[in-house]
C-alpha cells in the first residue's frame, strides 16, 4: 500500500511540476488572457487629485512607479499587477468617499491587506486602483467583561495577539504569516488558523463589523451583542467573501481567557491511520483543552530541516513518514500540564514511533517553527504547486500532498515575510 501511495505521489509530482512551470510562464494563466472590461474607466490626473483631496496626505496616494511596484507584487511573484495608483486610507469614512467616487466614475478597485495570500486575490489583474489597508491599524479597545476586541482591519495579526496577551486574553486566530497578514484579509479569507480545533472559525468568533459597500454606503454592526437573534446576520456575508461584497474596515472579535499553562509535543507516526487514532484519543483525553493538532509529512519536515537553518527540527535528520504537532491549554500549573501530556504520549506508544515533549519556550519555538515555516521552506526550494491535489486526493484514498518544483529556483526574488524575516534567493 505504501509503495502504491509513493508511486502515485511521484507521478503527481511530475505532473504538477509541469503545471507550475506553465502557470509561472503564463503568469495570470486564465485571468491574464482575458481583455480588460471596456465598461471600466481609466485613471486620470483629475481622479488622483480628488483622492488627494480626500486623504489629505501625500503619503496616502502613491502614483510613482517605484512606490507602486511593491503593491503590484504577490508573494510568489507569479502574478504581478499593473496598478498605477495605491490609496492608503485611515478611516471607514475615507474609504466610503473613495468607493462612492469610483462607483460613479466606473473606476475598478481591488482591496489589499498584507499580501500573504497564495491565490492572487489581492493582486490587480490589470490597472485597478489598489485600496491598501495598512494604515488602518488602530486597536480601539478590549472589554474585560465580554472579551471582545474592537480594531481596524489593517491591524497586523501579531499585533492583535500581543495586545490580547497584555490584557490576559488569547486572540482566536493564529497563522504562520502573523507578522504580515492583516485582520481584514483573515476575515475576507475566513482563515482557519492553527488553533481552529479549539476556538473555531471567524464565522463563530466575529461579533460585529463595519463594512463599506461598493457604492460607498457604510453597514455598521460593530456594536452588536454576542447574543443577538434579531433578523439577518448580515456580517456573515462578508466573512470569506474576499472583499467582493465590500471592504471590512473595523471588526469586533471574541477573544478567550489566556490559559495558565500550555503543553506541547511533537510525535512521529508510520501510517496516516495512526494519526487519526492519535487525534481520536487526544479529543477524548483533553476534550476542550486540545488547542492544536497539526499533521506534517516527511517531505515538509525535510524541507524545513534543509532550508531553514535557524529552526532545530525535533528529530534532526531521523526521518519518519508522518509527524504530529499537538498542543493543549490547561488551567493548572505547568508541571501538571506536562505530566498530563507525558501520560498521553505514553499511552499512544502503539500508534507512534517517537515523541518529544517541549521542555521550555525555546524548544516550543523550534517545534512550532517546524510546522509554520513549511511554506517558506518550499519557497526556498522552488515554486509551490497550489493545492489542486486536494480535490482528487479523496478519490485515490491519499492524504493531501505538498508538491513543489525547484525548476524556477534561480529566477525567484527575495521576499519580505514581515516580523524581521526575509526569504533570500539562493
Amino acid at each position: 500500500y505504501q509503495r502504491r501511495v509513493h508511486g502515485i505521489k511521484r507521478l503527481m509530482l511530475r505532473v504538477f511540476r509541469g503545471i507550475s512551470k506553465y502557470v509561472a510562464a503564463r503568469r495570470f494563466a486564465v485571468l491574464g488572457t482575458k481583455p480588460r472590461d471596456p465598461r471600466f474607466s481609466a485613471l486620470t490626473q483629475n481622479d488622483v487629485d480628488y483622492f488627494k483631496s480626500i486623504l489629505k496626505d501625500n503619503n496616502a496616494v502613491l502614483t510613482g512607479s517605484d512606490d507602486v511596484k511593491p503593491y503590484n507584487e504577490e508573494i510568489l511573484r507569479m502574478c504581478d499587477g499593473s496598478s498605477k495608483c495605491v490609496l492608503r486610507p485611515t478611516s471607514a469614512e475615507q474609504i466610503s468617499s473613495i468607493l462612492s467616487y469610483c462607483n460613479s466614475k466606473k473606476l475598478p478597485v481591488v482591496p489589499q491587506g498584507g499580501r500573504t495570500s497564495l491565490v492572487f486575490g489581492a493582486t490587480p489583474t490589470f490597472d485597478e486602483i489598489i485600496i491598501n489597508m495598512e494604515r488602518m491599524n488602530k486597536i480601539h479597545d478590549l472589554s474585560p467583561y465580554t472579551g471582545i476586541i474592537k480594531l481596524q482591519t489593517g491591524t497586523v495579526l501579531e499585533e492583535a495577539e500581543k495586545y490580547c496577551h497584555s490584557k490576559g486574553y488569547v486572540f482566536p486566530l493564529d497563522l504562520a504569516p502573523k507578522g504580515t497578514c492583516q485582520i481584514g484579509g483573515n476575515l475576507g479569507a475566513n482563515a482557519g488558523g492553527l488553533h481552529y480545533i479549539k476556538y473555531g472559525s471567524l464565522h463563530g468568533n466575529t461579533i460585529g463589523m463595519r463594512v463599506v459597500l461598493a457604492d460607498g454606503k457604510i453597514l455598521d454592526t460593530l456594536d452588536a451583542h454576542r447574543k443577538d437573534n434579531t433578523g439577518y446576520d448580515l456580517k456573515q456575508l462578508f466573512i470569506g467573501a474576499e472583499g467582493t461584497l465590500g471592504i471590512i474596515t473595523d471588526a469586533a472579535i471574541l477573544c478567550y481567557p489566556k490559559p495558565a499553562s500550555t503543553s506541547l509535543c511533537f510525535l512521529a507516526a508510520e501510517r496516516y491511520d495512526n494519526i487519526k487514532q492519535v487525534l481520536i484519543n487526544a479529543k477524548r483525553r483533553f476534550t476542550e483543552s486540545l488547542s492544536a493538532f497539526e499533521m506534517m509529512d516527511e517531505e515538509g519536515y525535510e524541507l524545513v530541516r534543509k532550508n531553514i537553518p535557524d529552526v532545530k527540527v525535533p528529530f534532526g535528520s531521523t526521518k519518519y513518514p508522518f509527524y504530529i504537532l499537538m498542543e493543549a491549554h490547561h488551567n493548572g500549573p505547568q508541571k501538571e500540564a506536562d505530566e498530563k501530556m507525558m501520560e498521553f504520549v505514553d499511552s499512544m506508544k502503539s500508534h507512534i514511533q517517537d515523541g518529544i515533549i517541549s521542555r521550555d519556550s525555546t524548544q516550543s519555538k523550534h517545534i512550532w517553527g517546524t510546522r509554520e515555516r513549511i511554506p517558506e521552506a518550499c519557497y526556498r526550494e522552488g515554486l509551490v504547486s497550489l493545492a489542486w491535489i486536494i480535490f482528487i486526493a479523496p478519490f485515490l484514498r491519499l492524504k493531501p500532498c505538498l508538491l513543489y518544483t525547484s525548476d524556477a529556483a534561480d529566477e525567484r526574488p527575495s521576499v519580505d515575510l514581515g516580523g524581521g524575516r526575509t526569504i533570500e534567493k539562493k
